[in-house]
């Protein structure tokens, strides 16, 4: 299944970088939105990837991911991407 995504630097752009803490009410970057609702930040997404919630998370929304990562080990589940990549708020 192919999983349209889009990024944004927002370290590159205070202008935005300023307007997404806001819109998000969510101070830290960088963060997770899924389907337009923010997951959470880098350290909460880690955590749900390693427990395998991230994958759960995301099954609910229709995206498929690759199994879980195990304790201790870096990967997670991994969502691989393909086809054209969608704007932020599209």
């Amino acid at each position: 299944m192919a999983v349209p995504f889009a990024t944004a630097n927002v370290l590159e752009d205070p202008e935005l970088r300023d307007r997404i803490k806001q819109f998000t009410s969510w101070p830290t970057i960088p963060k997770l939105h899924v389907k337009g609702e923010i997951v959470g930040g880098c350290d909460i997404i880690t955590e749900m990837s390693q427990s395998g919630e991230l994958a759960r998370v995301l099954a609910k929304t229709g995206i498929k991911t690759a199994a879980p990562a195990r304790a201790g080990t870096r990967s997670g589940a991994l969502i691989r991407p393909s086809g054209p990549a969608a704007r932020p708020g599209e």
